[in-house]
């Protein structure tokens, strides 16, 4: 009977913990993306009043555009690269605590077949 109290109390650190950690990876996924979009920014504004002078103000803008649509793309896939790795060992937590969840509903309704079944 303790050893389920234990566990069932160990189940839920992990539960706070995995929580924890996939917030914090959600988290530190999007300060990536944040702080490349604002390098972007500046980059772009530098680039668009040198490109300006050369060319049209508004070719340039759409060119600046496509290229931080294009730089965004590649920083949310490179910081997704950064953070799934850290995330996949929460994820395999998660699911052997959801797996003891499921455990624990059919311990309930297995003795109930106990008549039914010899063992």
């Amino acid at each position: 009977m303790i050893a389920l109290a234990l566990s069932v109390v160990a189940a839920k650190v992990v539960e706070y913990l995995v929580e924890i950690a996939l917030a914090l990876s959600v988290v530190a996924a999007k300060v990536v993306e944040y702080l490349v979009e604002i390098a972007l920014t500046v980059v772009a504004g530098i680039a668009l009043t040198v490109v300006a002078k050369k060319v049209g103000e508004s070719l340039a803008k759409k060119v600046v555009e496509y290229l931080v649509e294009i730089a965004l793309y590649v920083a949310a896939k490179v910081s997704e690269c950064l953070v799934a790795p850290f995330a996949r060992p929460f994820r395999y937590i998660w699911n052997y605590k959801t797996n003891f969840d499921n455990f624990k509903t059919e311990e309930t309704w297995i003795p109930s077949y106990k008549g039914y079944m010899s063992l």
